[in-house]
């Protein structure tokens, strides 16, 4: 969204892995960082994903109340320590071998954006 009314342009951004690609293509006059879990620019800070939301929130709290409130509250959600925003993403699929669950086999030959099937399957 803040792409598409221009207000990442000239900055530096990050989105999850799956759309670096598009949002570079879509916005070119977006800098675009596809191994950032998170990128502050100016006021504006992009993310890559729900994991990357914890990291990006407790860079916050660490920015604003100091490194050991923020290891308190990282303690107190039972996450990881703060990883630091340079950190690459790791794209899974590209790492792992064959599914062998029938869920994961159809995930894993699909874009990103399409629906699951019903699981359970409806009874008949």
């Amino acid at each position: 969204m803040l792409a598409a009314v221009g207000m990442l342009d000239g900055r530096r951004a990050t989105t999850h892995w799956a759309h670096c690609t598009e949002l570079a293509r879509d916005y070119p006059h977006v800098m675009v960082d596809p191994d950032a879990l998170f990128v502050q620019d100016g006021p504006f800070i992009t993310g890559a994903g729900i994991s990357a939301g914890t990291d990006l929130v407790l860079a916050i709290v660490e920015n604003d109340y100091g490194t050991d409130v923020a290891r308190r509250v990282a303690r107190w959600m039972v996450v990881f320590l703060q990883r630091p925003g340079g950190q690459a993403q790791f794209n899974v699929w590209s790492q792992a071998g064959i599914p062998t669950t029938r869920g994961l086999r159809w995930s894993s030959t699909r874009p990103p954006t399409t629906r699951p099937p019903r699981w359970p399957p409806a009874s008949r």
